[in-house]
């Protein structure tokens, strides 16, 4: 006998997008500390540079945020209704991708030397594939 989809959701099993939810915090938590410790070592800090390194940390920690608050809310029985297939997941997904755009924006470009150096060698690993 098979249950429909509805069925299962409401029975108290976990969100089908639990799993994403949850790599995407371990992928934003990774990108949110390399992105610190890029900014916090760059040699060359222009005004500029130094204003896109500051916002790439700032979307990191706001897509970092976000996520936890997102899984937070799957994990919990009371919160997990507000938002397991709901218009607020949707948001909150769509706010997510234009966090991590943003942040694989600037720090894959070479002139701000945060992943890639002025040569186009990576030269922060972590930053430069966990924020793909």
């Amino acid at each position: 006998m098979s249950q429909s989809a509805n069925e299962f959701d409401n029975d108290g099993s976990r969100s089908p997008r639990f799993g994403k939810w949850f790599s995407s915090l371990i992928f934003a938590t990774i990108t949110l500390v390399s992105a610190v410790s890029a900014a916090n070592y760059t040699e060359e800090r222009s005004s500029t540079s130094s204003r896109y390194q500051n916002w790439t940390v700032a979307c990191a920690s706001l897509s970092f945020t976000t996520t936890i608050i997102a899984v937070f809310m799957h994990i919990s029985g009371c919160t997990s209704v507000y938002i397991v297939g709901t218009r607020l997941e949707g948001i909150l997904s769509t706010v997510i991708v234009g966090f991590w755009a943003a942040t694989v924006s600037i720090s894959t470009d070479s002139k701000y030397g945060l992943a890639v150096d002025g040569t186009g060698a990576i030269s922060n690993g972590n930053l430069y594939y966990f924020s793909w």
